[in-house]
C-alpha cells in the first residue's frame, strides 16, 4: 500500500518524508478533567497524509512510558484523542511524546502541558 496525500495522489519515492505536529487544547490545564491532543501529519510539501498510524505517551519528565496507539490519520492527515489529566503534581510539566509511522518511515515530536489549580 502506497502512501497517499489528502488529494488521493500517491506520494513519490519509496521512503517519503513525513512530519508531525501536535498541540493540546489546554497548555495550562485544571487539576482534573480531560485534555485533548491534536495531531497533524504532513508530507514534504506540507500536505496532510492519510492512513498514518499515530501513538502517544503521557508522562512526567524523565519517566517515559510506553506508547499507546490512537489510530490512523484521516484523509486530511489529522487525528485527535483525549486523555485524563493527572493533577497529582500541580505546576509540574507533563510530557507528551507523539509518534507517527507510515511503512518504514516515522516521525516523532514532544510537547507538554502544565496542570494548575
Amino acid at each position: 500500500a502506497s502512501l497517499k496525500d489528502s488529494t488521493g495522489a500517491a506520494l513519490p519515492g519509496t521512503d517519503p518524508l513525513i512530519k508531525i505536529s501536535a498541540s493540546v487544547s489546554a497548555p495550562i490545564s485544571g487539576s482534573s478533567g480531560r485534555q485533548k491532543l491534536f495531531i497533524y501529519v504532513t508530507d514534504a510539501q506540507n500536505v496532510g497524509v492519510a492512513g498514518v498510524t499515530v501513538s502517544y505517551s503521557v508522562h512526567p519528565p524523565n519517566a517515559p512510558r510506553p506508547l499507546t496507539a490512537i489510530g490512523q490519520t484521516d484523509s486530511d492527515g489529522f487525528i485527535a484523542t483525549t486523555f485524563a489529566i493527572d493533577g497529582s503534581n500541580l505546576g509540574q510539566l507533563v510530557i507528551i511524546d507523539v509518534q507517527a509511522v507510515a511503512g518504514t518511515v516515522n516521525a516523532s515530536t514532544q510537547i507538554a502541558y502544565r496542570p494548575w489549580h
